[in-house]
């Protein structure tokens, strides 16, 4: 008789999402990956082994979150690109770099507003929560992002 686990459901997902040609092949395993993680690993259990695993099941589901953001991006399936990063940027909400991804997306969606919203939203955490700013890179995505906003450029029709 096999058994099976909800987290060797989510490892083999993960691995059958991790390569391949075929984009929307690997945005599937994906989602099903992410649709599998239900978040921390035995919540509420402090056994010395349990922390690293919980640990690298988080940080998987985190990166799964992201490769399906911009699988779905290469797929110009903006909205569910947009989905997968307001997922990870709640998943770890002081990970610069998928608030990042998350403002460019909101951005080529055509919502400055809302990804300057996410910037404002990022100082605010590293204010609070660290005392520190936003990279370089982070304040010259939201100045690029406010100044096509107030000269866009014609859509195409």
């Amino acid at each position: 008789m096999a058994v099976t686990t909800d987290v060797t459901e989510f490892e083999s997902a993960l691995a059958q999402g991790a390569h391949g040609a075929d984009t929307a092949l690997r945005a599937r395993f994906l989602t099903q990956a992410v649709q599998l993680y239900r978040g921390d690993l035995l919540s509420g259990y402090y056994e010395d082994w349990i922390f690293p695993e919980r640990e690298r099941l988080a940080q998987a589901h985190l990166l799964a979150l992201s490769e399906l953001a911009a699988l779905w991006e290469q797929l110009n399936d903006i909205p569910r690109a947009i989905d997968c990063a307001h997922r990870a940027v709640a998943a770890d909400p002081l990970r610069e770099e998928s608030h990042r991804v998350l403002m460019r997306l909101l951005a080529a969606a055509h919502q400055p507003s809302a990804a300057l919203r996410q910037y404002r939203e990022l100082e605010r955490l590293f204010r609070e929560e660290l005392d520190d700013v936003p990279s370089p890179a982070t304040r010259t995505l939201a100045r690029q992002i406010e100044e096509s906003s107030l000269n866009p450029s014609p859509r195409p029709g």
